[in-house]
């Protein structure tokens, strides 16, 4: 994730009904707000991967 990554910039543009359409996991894309809940955490997830980086570990995310 980039350092500079912001909640703002990563759903800037994004059209929820666009995701919703392709079915972008969680089918949530129709429900108002959701695009800000995902932007929220963006700081938090960028901590986590700072924190990883610098210790020398890896991050693998999985969804199934």
């Amino acid at each position: 994730m980039a350092a500079g990554l912001t909640g703002a910039a990563l759903i800037d543009g994004v059209d929820p009904a666009e995701l919703h359409r392709a079915e972008i996991y969680p089918s949530v894309w129709d429900r108002p707000g959701e695009l800000d809940w995902v932007a929220h955490f963006v700081p938090h997830v960028r901590e986590y991967f700072t924190a990883a980086a610098t210790n020398g570990d890896a991050v693998i995310c999985w969804v199934s």
